[in-house]
């Protein structure tokens, strides 16, 4: 084999091998050192007794109870509030839309997917932080926020006026993500009456 006649291929996968191996080792790096992050922000403050070598989130049946009071003491709080709240229930896949803790709209999720960041991260820290409501920051969308418009109520049917239908030739569907105080990212995805195209 001629070796420098293969010299220049043999730099440039050497080349890649080594800024792969890097880009990789570097995004796990990365991970690890969020994971640890996120644990120690948001871990429990209570000191564990120097004879007790019992992981409780090994205990059957202790992680459903954390997460279970976790669910509600955020309700609790968000209901407390005069804004306008929106519940994400992942196991039975439904999204409610809250006014002072009463669900006025509600949605089922056909289909989600869940970061493996929060596979890795301690459970009990997951749960103390959404123990709390998170606040949306920003949100980004396919679809224009139009202004509020106020409409005064006729009294009666003479004053009412016929409107004309609205066109509803003009589809478009939805997409939406939401940015959170707490580094967490949502995105939604309209799944029904949508094009291969929406869909892709």
């Amino acid at each position: 084999m001629d070796w420098k006649k293969h010299k220049g291929y043999i730099i440039t996968g050497a080349a890649i091998v080594i800024i792969s191996v890097f880009y990789i080792v570097w995004a796990i790096s990365g991970v690890n050192h969020s994971v640890k992050a996120f644990n120690y922000d948001y871990a429990s403050s209570e000191v564990q007794a120097p004879g007790d070598i019992i992981d409780m989130c090994t205990v059957p049946g202790y992680l459903d109870m954390i997460s279970e009071r976790a669910f509600l003491s955020s309700q609790v709080e968000m209901a407390s509030t005069d804004s306008i709240g929106l519940l994400i229930n992942l196991p039975d896949s439904v999204i409610q839309l809250l006014v002072k803790g009463v669900p006025v709209r509600s949605v089922r999720i056909d289909r989600y997917d869940v970061s493996p960041f929060f596979r890795h991260v301690n459970q009990e820290a997951l749960f103390s932080m959404l123990s709390t409501p998170v606040t949306i920051t920003g949100m980004h969308s396919t679809f224009k926020k139009d202004p509020v418009k106020v409409k005064i109520a006729p009294k009666d049917t003479t004053e009412v006026e016929v409107s004309a239908k609205p066109d509803t030739t003009d589809f478009e569907a939805v997409f939406f993500t939401l940015d959170t105080d707490r580094h967490i990212r949502l995105f939604f995805e309209q799944k029904e009456d949508t094009i291969f195209v929406d869909r892709l």
